[in-house]
């Protein structure tokens, strides 16, 4: 992860964090997102911060914004 933030710095909500947990995942199995794991953690994050607990839109959601 960059070093211009550190999830430490954060606190969220277990079911928050789980749906992140679980949304990094996805991009760590995916083959072809092995290099942009840093990039959609960000992204990840941004998106838990505003409230997501679904692992699975949290995922996409990073994904579409990556993509922009």
């Amino acid at each position: 992860m960059p070093n211009k933030w550190r999830l430490a710095n954060y606190s969220f909500e277990p079911e928050v964090a789980d749906a992140m947990r679980a949304a990094y995942r996805m991009v760590c199995e995916a083959p072809h997102l092995k290099d942009m794991g840093g990039v959609l953690a960000e992204k990840i994050v941004e998106i838990g911060r505003a409230g997501e607990t679904d692992p699975n839109r949290l995922y996409v959601r990073a994904l579409q914004q990556v993509a922009h």
